[in-house]
């Protein structure tokens, strides 16, 4: 694993999401407010590499390599996606650590149970039995389907060029049977009830109140029990919201870290 560290200030450690990467997080380094060192670490080799991992064994070398980067020095923890669902998990492990949590649109735990996107549940059914094909996307509806799941796996909308079709299907069914694996092969009741509603870490849960990868309800559940725990809807009809609303997000984010920040954290900032 690897992470890229830059600035001056409180460490914040940046999470990812699936088919993500560290340039995600450009809208919150590259915004004039960001007064931190972020800690932004890569998480493909975890989620895309050659052989599945699962997402206890994730959380594990995610912990290993945290302790080894940070040491024990304190820190704001952020996560985005499915990289909010490991953020959870580091903030039971690394407990008063943590200065400050901040979640964006985090995938709940069970995720496929969880998913409100009727296309994208129809199409992990076809895929589990082995009805899912290069061939389906050659029809209208396979497009359809093509299209909208490339808005949460990332893709680029070049597919429509015939060279590139086949290239983004391929990529397409990797990156689908991969979540697919993960989530088949997690004991998902472990992370059911975490020690989060038992800490004192402040809290901010930011989430697109239309994501049409997951509920509301979903949303809310992950921060149940949470004593301080500021919740900020956004009105962005986008799960990727980074890409989307980044303005009003990079806004939440600094607003968040500058209200937590450390004392030697606010000296080095004037």
């Amino acid at each position: 694993m690897r992470a890229k560290i830059q600035g001056e200030g409180d460490l914040v450690v940046l999470l990812h999401g699936y088919g993500g990467a560290p340039r995600d997080w450009r809208f919150l380094l590259e915004s004039k407010n960001f007064h931190f060192t972020s800690v932004n670490v890569n998480l493909c080799s975890l989620l895309a590499g050659p052989e599945p991992i699962s997402f206890h064994d994730q959380a594990d070398i995610l912990e290993t390599f945290l302790r080894q980067t940070v040491g024990e020095k304190r820190f704001h923890l952020i996560g985005m996606s499915y990289g909010g669902a490991l953020s959870l998990v580091m903030r039971e492990r690394f407990g008063d650590q943590v200065m400050s949590h901040a979640m964006i649109n985090p995938m709940p735990f069970d995720p496929i149970r969880h998913m409100r996107h009727r296309m994208l549940k129809l199409m992990v059914w076809a895929r589990r039995r082995s009805y899912l094909s290069a061939d389906v996307f050659r029809f209208r509806l396979g497009r359809l389907a093509l299209d909208q799941v490339s808005k949460t796996f990332q893709l680029t909308n070049r597919w429509r060029a015939p060279k590139y079709l086949m290239r983004k299907i391929g990529y397409l069914q990797k990156s689908f049977d991969r979540f697919i694996w993960i989530a088949d092969h997690e004991d998902w009741s472990r992370w059911a009830s975490t020690s989060a509603a038992e800490d004192l870490i402040p809290t901010s849960m930011i989430y697109s109140m239309n994501d049409p990868l997951f509920s509301e309800e979903a949303f809310l559940h992950l921060v149940e029990g949470i004593e301080f725990c500021r919740i900020q809807q956004l009105t962005d009809p986008e799960h990727l919201v980074h890409n989307t609303a980044s303005a009003e997000l990079a806004t939440f984010i600094n607003g968040h870290l500058e209200h937590h920040q450390s004392d030697a954290g606010q000296a080095a900032n004037l």
